[in-house]
């Protein structure tokens, strides 16, 4: 039995070793190759503040130049046409203007600075009001001139698009009385504008402008003012427009 014991363990003895090969090698460096691989986009966050370091890992350092696009202006100033876009949603734009007029019988007017601020509430509606206008009225006979402030507007204008690519303003207005006797109507006003715009070609637009107000005031010389206005846009260069 021992010789038995003795000679197993001399064949065990004899046979090779094989040792098993590791799952992985520290000492060799991996390599992956991401040509393919497309990452998700991220959005950076920039902020206003440049003297701010706490702004995040996403903030650009203090002395990083940053260039932002300004899109164009589109006014309901200096014409009688309203624009028939609206402003960004976000966004407030102030225009202001003047107009004289020369009326029959000698006499006229002067009105300004014709305020309009328009507030961005939607991507296609904004929020509109106009502040009280001063106002010089005259004519040719001494002591009828009237130098006064007007009234006050609110209103809503709303862009959509109809079928032929055709831009259509939708402008619901109300007139508040605050002004002077002789300037102001008395009276709360309803009023409703209807914009329709049309590009031609790349550099020629048209626009046409129906402007309807009621008025409610005992003393108005007239109860509905129908008001159609018609104007062409002609872009010349990049930088210039003729209208």
């Amino acid at each position: 039995m021992k010789k038995s014991l003795l000679i197993l363990s001399l064949a065990l003895l004899a046979l090779p070793a094989y040792a098993a090969e590791p799952l992985s090698d520290p000492t060799k460096e991996l390599t992956v190759d991401l040509s393919s691989v497309e990452l998700p986009k991220r959005q950076v966050f920039i902020s206003q503040d440049s003297d701010n370091n706490d702004a995040g890992p996403l903030a650009p350092p203090n002395n990083a130049s940053v260039e932002v696009a300004i899109p164009n202006i589109s006014t309901s100033r200096p014409s009688f046409t309203d624009a028939v876009t609206t402003v960004p949603q976000g966004s407030v734009q102030g225009e202001n203007g003047a107009t004289y007029t020369d009326n029959r019988g000698g006499s006229y007017s002067w009105t300004t600075p014709e305020t309009l601020l328009r507030l961005g509430i939607t991507d296609n509606t904004e929020l509109r009001f106009t502040t009280p206008n001063y106002t010089y009225i005259g004519d040719n006979r001494p002591g009828s001139l009237s130098n006064n402030f007007g009234d006050i507007s609110v209103g809503l204008s709303h862009h959509l698009v109809a079928p032929g690519k055709i831009d259509v303003a939708l402008i619901p207005i109300l007139n508040i009385p605050s002004g002077a006797n002789k300037v102001s109507t008395n009276s709360v006003d309803p009023q409703f504008r209807l914009v329709v715009a049309k590009a031609l070609t790349s550099k020629w637009l048209i626009s046409s402008h129906l402007d309807t107000r009621w008025n409610t005031g005992r003393n108005a010389s007239a109860e509905v003012v129908f008001n159609p206005t018609f104007i062409n846009y002609y872009s010349f260069t990049k930088n210039s427009l003729g209208f």
